[in-house]
């Protein structure tokens, strides 16, 4: 799984939230502490094993709680067009 992120936004962290301005949709989306985090993290360029792997340290929860999340969230972020992911057949024997 690769994700990119989209080039027609802008972020601006206040606090523990993020938020994000898409200039071509122009809407503002704002993420919590644990959407911060994993933005961050994509931001990075860190992969799904790595991600989850940061989200269970950190947030205290368990593995499939963490990858059943960010699995959701990815998806919503897709839906929202600031993000576009793309799966690898290579990427399960990677993870």
């Amino acid at each position: 799984m690769k994700c990119t992120i989209s080039n027609t936004i802008s972020t601006r962290k206040i606090g523990d939230d993020l938020f994000i301005f898409d200039r071509h949709l122009s809407k503002i989306h704002n993420l919590n502490k644990v959407g911060a985090y994993i933005w961050e993290l994509l931001k990075q360029g860190s992969g799904k094993k790595e991600i989850i792997d940061n989200i269970i340290r950190r947030f205290e929860v368990d593995a499939k709680t963490a990858q059943q999340d960010f699995e959701e969230y990815l998806l919503k972020l897709q839906k929202k067009q600031l993000i576009t992911i793309k799966n690898a057949q290579t990427d399960e024997a990677r993870e």
